[in-house]
């Protein structure tokens, strides 16, 4: 009986559950939390659907991030901001996607979406069809919570 309360908590320990985690989002597009979870600067107020930070072991952050993983909805920061920052700005590099579009034809793109939203009076719909790079203008829809979300 010992044994096994010695292997449950080493199992459900964060010397265990780190190392996997950072594994497994290590080649993966992270949002917000994950990079904060990952850099571990976070505030220490910090939550997660109302339990503290450091009460957040590495087992449920899993569950969290995996939670989160089956969203059907984007943030405007994962739309419109890569997980990279600029060294000289200390900003994070607008994020390119990368889209076929077929406009009279079969077209690849790059877009980048404004974190502003952009300028629809400036935006022509044959700029898709004249350049290979794009910035999109876009609308946010607020999802169940505060944070704009994209459709």
């Amino acid at each position: 009986a010992q044994t096994s309360c010695s292997c449950r908590v080493i199992a459900d320990s964060d010397f265990a559950w780190r190392p996997a985690c950072e594994r497994l989002w290590s080649a993966k597009q992270q949002n917000v939390m994950v990079q904060r979870w990952l850099a571990e600067t976070s505030d220490k107020n910090e939550s997660w659907q109302g339990v503290p930070r450091e009460e957040l072991a590495w087992r449920h952050r899993y569950v969290a991030a995996l939670k989160d993983s089956q969203r059907c909805l984007i943030t405007c920061q994962e739309l419109c901001q890569d997980s990279s920052v600029d060294p000289s700005t200390g900003r994070p590099y607008p994020r390119r996607w990368h889209v076929r579009v077929h406009h009279g034809r079969w077209m690849d793109k790059e877009i980048v979406f404004p974190l502003d939203g952009g300028d629809w009076d400036a935006f022509h719909d044959d700029t898709l069809h004249r350049t290979l790079f794009v910035e999109l203008p876009w609308r946010p829809c607020l999802g169940e919570g505060t944070e704009p979300h994209l459709l």
